[in-house]
């Protein structure tokens, strides 16, 4: 751990290898599996379906039961990743090796295995970076590194089906967890002395959860504000395949498109980064909304056959990317540090893990909704009418939506410079969320 020095790359790059592996949980779960089921198994889409729905509330509902249980035993961290690698190992390798016999139990056994591996890993990783260090700009360089590489596997895992098998595809995940684990405990090495002392100041604290001293005023306006600009982001997250398939006639791009978005977002995080120094990560953050509400917007009005028009939004909007993806933690880690509330850390990441996969629940809900009372189908000729109706569900009403999340940490900031609060203001000397809290 470090308070005011420099962290290296080299411990940068021990601590956050890690989480390529880990984003391969993500985008082939709930993109690639119902259709490998579908064709191999010929399973119905239905029950597929009604299968991941499933999976997916139980997901978000044990997320902040893992973090209490991890922050009982956040002297075991390791081990607990350990075992959490070994699970998610053996869900992927059930995953795209499925029993015939079991039908959609298989698939459920091997989703849950895989989820809940991923809730381990990801809660457990992001409270080790959080008391990592308490300077602000180390903060920053934490968890831009740990999201960097996360792009880094969405892109391998987006890339990764184009080359290989799906039987093939769990080897090279497993491949990356051994990888990843062995550098990351040459990592937890190196700090074993200051999570010693973490442990010290903690052991005499677990105590019950109280969640009117965790949900202070601060902490529910950035859980607010978090999840609405979540929403925004998940609804064309969702309708990606269609928009491009059904309006731009680019289906064939569509692994180029998330490559260029992917690759704009680990590029971007170096602007967030400098401006962050410059002014706030409050700052930076509204920025970033606001860079992706007013880009993404022009993919309302694009064409069929707009295909560099939508790339170039591609880019912008995934230089947007990286600062959403990369202050949130930061700024959740240094309200950690402000009220104290080291000993609860896993607990307040999961409840942002609980958080995101709500939202995206919850846009995958909407679009189809707003879809579904309209005249669109997918994969087939659409009308103008229709067409608009999808332009309308994928592009205007997310911005619509992301703006009122900046406009709500706009509002948040000025309420903590009514106060004379530093947390809008550049420089470590944060305040914010601590004793007189807004």
């Amino acid at each position: 751990m470090t308070d005011n020095t420099t962290i290296s790359r080299k411990s940068l790059f021990q601590y956050s290898f890690l989480a390529i592996p880990l984003a391969f949980a993500g985008l082939p779960l709930y993109i690639h599996v119902p259709d490998f089921y579908a064709t191999t198994l010929g399973l119905s889409l239905s029950g597929i379906g009604i299968v991941i729905i499933l999976v997916r509330v139980f997901d978000a509902v044990q997320d902040p039961m893992i973090g209490v249980f991890c922050d009982l035993y956040n002297d075991k961290r390791p081990l607990i990743i350990f075992i959490a690698s070994l699970m998610m190992a053996l869900g992927f390798f059930l995953l795209f090796h499925p029993q015939e016999s079991l039908g959609l139990a298989g698939l459920a056994i091997s989703l849950v295995l895989a989820t809940t591996a991923y809730s381990m890993m990801t809660i457990n990783l992001n409270a080790l970076g959080s008391t990592w260090s308490q300077d602000g700009v180390q903060k920053n360089r934490i968890t831009s590194w740990r999201e960097a590489f996360g792009l880094i596997g969405l892109i391998i895992a987006a890339v990764l089906p184009g080359i290989i098998t799906f039987d093939q595809y769990s080897y090279v995940l497993i491949l990356f967890l051994v990888l990843g684990f062995t550098i990351f405990m040459l990592w937890n090495k190196k700090h074993k002395k200051y999570d010693a002392l973490i442990n010290l100041r903690n052991k005499n604290n677990k105590d019950t959860i109280k969640l009117h001293e965790l949900l202070l005023p601060s902490n529910k306006w950035f859980f607010g504000i978090y999840f609405i600009s979540t929403l925004a982001s998940a609804i064309p997250a969702v309708l990606m395949v269609f928009f491009t398939r059904d309006l731009l006639g680019a289906e064939q791009y569509t692994g180029a498109f998330l490559l260029i978005y992917f690759l704009s977002g680990a590029c971007g995080m170096s602007v967030w980064l400098t401006i962050a120094k410059r002014s706030s990560k409050l700052i930076s953050w509204a920025l970033a909304m606001l860079l992706a509400a007013t880009t993404f917007v022009w993919a309302f009005f694009l064409q069929p056959d707009d295909v560099w028009q939508y790339a170039l939004i591609c880019v912008l909007s995934g230089i947007a990317l990286g600062g959403e993806l990369s202050l949130p933690p930061a700024i959740l880690s240094e309200l950690i540090d402000a009220q104290d509330k080291t000993r609860n850390t896993s607990f307040l990441f999961s409840i942002l893990a609980f958080l995101s996969k709500t939202a995206l629940a919850l846009g995958s809900g909407i679009a189809f909704l707003i879809l579904g009372v309209t005249s669109f189908s997918p994969a087939t000729q659409n009308d103008s009418e229709a067409l608009l109706a999808l332009s309308f569900t994928y592009a205007l009403a997310p911005c619509i939506i992301k703006v009122c999340a900046a406009l709500g940490l706009l509002s948040w900031l000025r309420k903590l410079k009514q106060r004379n609060d530093h947390a809008y203001s550049s420089g470590y000397n944060s305040s914010f969320g601590g004793q007189h809290d807004a």
